[in-house]
């Protein structure tokens, strides 16, 4: 019938019941690895995803939405540091469901630091090669080992460390060093880097101290270039000894402060078929050199050693370019002079002994000028040459030598005909007959005389009257000696006799004493006789012209001869001898005839 009645009633269904967080396992007690300067915001952020966890994860059968108001007493200043930047905080949460109804929880957040300090950045501490330095190697491992503990120290990052300074350990001991080559090696450290709680990070690290350094040829100053005398067939062995010299003396004066014995390996590529010829037998080899410590690095070095020739040939031998005398010639001077230099330089081209010289040939020069003949004597004189002989290698020795054109010959008299002269003596004339011979001869000489090293002649001669020989009378003899002397007192002599000689009997020409007849007169014809014998002499005697002349006769009237003529008459012939003072004679004759032509 659709009448309605109406009775109201209220029934009340009121929720007293706080949230159920039993599901809620999200919002627990939380350890998250600390974040350093983000802590903050972690811990804000873990806060607020517990919030929204409780505003969802109650169970709430009286809630209309199932969304619930959640309030948290979180304040970071209650942030309770333990370690580094790491810590725990403890937040209170209260869920409200609709109805105002609160449920309690709280959840505490660890911020805790797990994780070892980031060695990333630590670059530095690596493996590092470093040069070796011997006696030095330890402090540069503890050098090396302390730089890398330093930079452990700070290199590190740790964004929950506090104070970015960490504690490094080392395993360093220098005993641990192995040995490579020469004093080098390796030695590897391990570190330990711990943060502020103790997380650690460990790395490890490699020192290699190598030997890369070549030896040290500073001090090595025996070993450069050098030169040396040339010694011709000795310089193979010359720069061999010098090669050798060089080696010993390279594997001991290096320096190297990583080498263990300091002892070195040599090599050279001296090979005496790389010399260079210059001049004559010198020449130049330039050898190169590798010095090799123990580790194997090199150190170059070359040295050249100059074989030169600086020696003067040697003119020892050459006693065929000495001083000479040689006879003058004269207008050939110039000629024997020029031979003589001529033989002189050939024979310096070859005379001399020179060790580095390549064809024992020899360069000669003269200062030969005939110009600078110095005269003595005569046509003589002197010329002094220098000479200079020069070897592949222009050195020069020095000579020289003297040629003396002397004149030691005498005038030449062979073109002379003094001789011995034979003239008549005379009574009075004698001393001037001889001094005109000897005038003569003087003048003669000096013009016969020849010399073809003298330009003027001098006659000398020792002629004095008083030395005549007498013979007989007046007469006689005188040899005078001529002295011929040249402008350098060189002699000829020459000796002629000039004989005053009385070989013709007086002469009688003059003489009127011939045959003659007289009358004759009986017992007068002796007297008679007599008489023309002693008129005859007496003629004979004033007309003779000789010196000194004796008149002699073989008169004798016992010879009157009466047969050829008639009465008292004959003829009575008669020689007359002219004897002159060295008895040369002349005779006459004269026939005395009487006769008588009277008559009776």
């Amino acid at each position: 019938c659709g009448n309605v009645t109406t009775l109201s009633a209220t029934l009340t269904i009121e929720d007293t019941t706080a949230p159920d967080l039993a599901l809620c396992s999200d919002v627990s007690d939380e350890t998250i690895e600390c974040d350093g300067a983000n802590n903050s915001t972690l811990a804000s952020d873990w806060n607020a995803a517990n919030i929204a966890a409780l505003q969802t994860c109650p169970t709430d059968s009286c809630d209309a939405d199932a969304s619930y108001t959640v309030t948290s007493d979180f304040d970071f200043n209650n942030f309770v540091s333990t370690c580094g930047l790491g810590g725990t905080i403890t937040v209170n949460y209260t869920v409200a469901d609709d109805c105002g109804n609160l449920a309690s929880t709280s959840a505490t957040l660890t911020i805790e630091d797990t994780t070892a300090p980031d060695l990333a950045l630590c670059s530095d501490v690596a493996d590092e090669t470093i040069e070796c330095d011997g006696a030095n190697n330890s402090t540069l491992a503890s050098d090396w080992n302390a730089a890398n503990i330093a930079a452990l120290q700070t290199c590190p990052t740790d964004s929950c460390d506090a104070d970015a300074n960490y504690t490094v350990t080392s395993d360093f001991e220098f005993n641990n060093f192995v040995s490579a080559c020469g004093l080098g090696g390796t030695i590897t450290v391990n570190y330990t880097v711990a943060d502020d709680c103790g997380n650690l990070a460990s790395t490890s690290a490699t020192l290699t101290i190598e030997d890369t350094t070549a030896p040290d040829l500073a001090l090595c100053s025996d070993v450069s270039d050098e030169t040396i005398e040339c010694d011709g067939a000795n310089n193979s062995t010359l720069a061999s000894d010098w090669n050798a010299a060089n080696i010993a003396a390279l594997q001991t004066c290096p320096t190297d402060s990583c080498d263990a014995d300091a002892s070195y390996t040599v090599t050279s590529d001296f090979d005496f078929n790389n010399f260079v010829s210059t001049c004559g037998l010198g020449g130049t080899i330039t050898v190169n050199y590798t010095v090799a410590d123990d580790c194997g690095n090199i150190a170059y070095t070359s040295a050249t050693l100059t074989i030169e020739d600086t020696t003067a040939p040697d003119l020892a031998l050459c006693s065929d370019v000495t001083d000479e005398t040689i006879e003058c010639d004269g207008a050939n001077n110039s000629t024997l002079a020029a031979d003589w230099n001529a033989a002189n330089i050939a024979a310096l081209q070859t005379c001399p002994t020179d060790s580095c010289d390549a064809d024992a040939n020899y360069t000669v020069t003269s200062d030969f000028d005939f110009n600078n003949f110095v005269n003595t004597c005569g046509l003589g004189g002197t010329i002094t040459i220098n000479y200079t002989v020069a070897d592949d290698c222009g050195n020069i020795a020095s000579t020289s030598a003297t040629l003396t054109l002397s004149d030691t010959t005498g005038p030449d008299l062979s073109a002379c005909s003094i001789t011995d002269t034979d003239v008549d003596c005379t009574a009075s004339d004698n001393q001037t007959i001889a001094d005109q011979w000897n005038a003569d001869n003087i003048a003669a000489l000096q013009a016969c005389a020849s010399d073809s090293c003298a330009t003027d002649i001098t006659v000398t001669s020792d002629y004095d009257y008083n030395n005549l020989n007498t013979v007989c009378g007046p007469c006689g003899n005188i040899t005078v000696t001529y002295t011929v002397t040249d402008q350098c007192n060189n002699s000829s002599t020459v000796s002629a006799t000039l004989n005053f000689g009385d070989a013709t009997g007086p002469d009688l020409s003059a003489c009127t004493v011939t045959d003659q007849t007289l009358q004759c007169d009986g017992d007068n014809n002796q007297t008679i006789a007599d008489t023309w014998n002693n008129d005859n002499i007496a003629a004979l005697q004033a007309c003779a012209n000789d010196i000194s002349v004796v008149i002699s006769s073989n008169y004798d009237y016992n010879n009157f001869d009466s047969s050829t003529v008639c009465g008292l008459g004959g003829t009575l012939p008669v020689t007359y001898t002219a004897t002159d003072a060295c008895g040369n004679v002349t005779t006459l004759s004269a026939t005395l005839t009487i006769e008588d032509t009277t008559a009776p």
